[in-house]
């Protein structure tokens, strides 16, 4: 079976924890040996593909580059607070993707949209909450990648 392996990735905890949750259903917070925070991981299969997330901390950031990305990973999806737009340090991290040549998408979450939007490939629209929202980025993200 086909896999994708996502890092999940931005400023704030929760929406990133919450879509993980609603894009898998089977997820898991874990502590890796001699990180101050957990790493939130989960995986589903949709249109026969495998699809693996994985969500960091800003504050592991740096670790989990070295560490967690050279396993694999083949999408980086940052998530940004939509009402507040993309934060100094959003636009670090979408740069550090860059220069390690890694495709990335921004998901700008909102807690109240209901539906998915997709600007391309790079720039998506929905919420981290909504569950119907998440099945659909699955799809989008198992069709796109």
């Amino acid at each position: 079976m086909d896999e994708i392996k996502v890092a999940v990735l931005g400023c704030e905890k929760e929406p990133k924890t919450e879509l993980i949750k609603n894009l898998t259903g089977n997820f898991r917070s874990v502590k890796l040996g001699g990180m101050n925070t957990d790493i939130d991981i989960g995986y589903t299969t949709a249109n026969g593909r495998r699809l693996y997330l994985f969500g960091g901390t800003r504050e592991e950031r740096k670790r989990f580059f070295e560490e967690v990305l050279p396993a694999g990973i083949d999408l980086g999806i940052v998530v940004v607070d939509s009402s507040k737009g993309i934060s100094p340090e959003d636009k670090e991290l979408i740069e550090e993707m860059k220069e390690r040549n890694m495709p990335c998408m921004v998901f700008l979450n909102d807690k109240k949209e209901t539906e998915l939007h997709s600007f391309g490939r790079t720039i998506v629209h929905g919420s981290a909450w909504n569950k119907e929202s998440a099945n659909r980025l699955r799809d989008f993200l198992t069709k796109a990648t």
